[in-house]
């Protein structure tokens, strides 16, 4: 991987929370933009491992966020938008807190 020799034994590991974060592949890749084109994320798997139930998970998914804009459609962050504190967890990436006005 990368030109990086890997040996019988050696221990490899992967961290999902670096998924979709390559410098390599992604412009700007600590940014989340909604409209990122190009590359796909890997969040339902993908060949034999895809997730059979990706399309209903989209839908779904995409029907809740509606749900929450048209009824809390003045939403204020109280958090630093550019600048959230991210979980120091290699595996699972993500916002420490998140909160919110309504």
């Amino acid at each position: 991987m990368h030109n990086q020799l890997i040996r019988e034994g050696d221990s490899v590991y992967f961290f999902l929370g670096s998924a979709g974060r390559d410098e390599r592949v992604f412009e700007n890749p600590e940014k989340f933009d909604i409209n990122r084109t190009g590359k796909q994320h890997i969040g339902f798997g993908g060949g034999y491992h895809a997730c059979i139930a990706a399309a209903f998970a989209r839908v779904e998914i995409a029907e809740i966020l509606k749900e929450v804009i048209q009824r809390f459609s003045h939403i204020t962050p109280l958090y630093n938008l550019e600048r959230p504190e991210w979980t120091p967890n290699p595996t699972f990436h993500g916002i420490v807190t998140m909160p919110i006005k309504y």
